[in-house]
């Protein structure tokens, strides 16, 4: 059967430390928390879509809704790409957090996510040809984690393989802390453009990464968590 927040929660207050979590209002909180930093913790193949797609317009930066579909539960943009459909190619698009429309038009090399407007900015503004239907936007993007309630918090599975239950209470751990103001949280501290960690924060990372070995051999490639470019100006 599916493991919930609850029973995690349950699982910690058989221990005098965690005895707080008995508190409902407590428990929904951390359980939240817990699961949003595990959720960016890794891409999660539960946390990631494929974003509906959408033709280029030439001379039009924005494409906003209701022109796209923007998905209920989109939170941002993980990877863009542009397919050109009669030649077989594709455009990588670099994604940014703020972009403003471009001065001149040319080939999109860059997207961003406009809130206000709830669509998105490309960069160049697309020039005479980028039309549909040979050329369209595809994009991967991380959804919003699950809120749970008082009501969910033991009916609602979480979002996760029960091989990776063991990971969710080390979070639970981590967010019990947090909420505390318990140095035993740990920090995180920036080396050379790198985060490294302590405390229980640095115990789930060094669990993430344990747990990920397999997934990192069979890719054949580094890997680096948690997830992102650490750039202060891009994802």
């Amino acid at each position: 059967m599916a493991k919930t927040p609850g029973e995690a929660c349950e699982l910690l207050t058989k221990s005098p430390a965690y005895s707080r979590l008995s508190d409902t209002a407590l428990k929904v909180y951390a359980s939240n928390a817990a699961l949003t930093f595990m959720w960016q913790a890794h891409k999660w193949r539960e946390s990631l879509a494929d974003f509906p797609p959408f033709y280029l317009t030439p001379g039009e930066p924005f494409h906003l809704d209701p022109d796209i579909d923007i998905p209920t539960d989109y939170w941002y943009l993980d990877k863009a790409w542009i397919d050109i459909l009669y030649g077989g190619d594709t455009i990588d698009l670099d994604i940014y957090k703020t972009l403003t429309p471009s001065g001149y038009e040319g080939q999109p090399a860059a997207i961003s996510y406009d809130q206000s407007r709830n669509g998105f900015i490309i960069s160049p503004t697309p020039s005479e040809g980028f039309d549909a239907p040979n050329y369209v936007v595809r994009a991967r993007y991380k959804k919003k984690p699950t809120q749970y309630t008082s009501t969910t918090l033991n009916q609602t599975a979480l979002p996760f393989d029960d091989q990776h239950f063991h990971l969710f209470v080390q979070a639970l751990r981590v967010a019990y802390y947090d909420i505390l103001e318990d140095q035993r949280a740990g920090e995180v501290q920036y080396v050379g453009g790198r985060a490294s960690y302590t405390g229980a924060r640095g115990k789930f990372f060094g669990m993430l990464r344990e747990t990920l070995i397999p997934e990192i051999q069979g890719a054949g490639v580094g890997y680096i968590v948690p997830e992102g470019n650490l750039s202060m100006g891009r994802w």
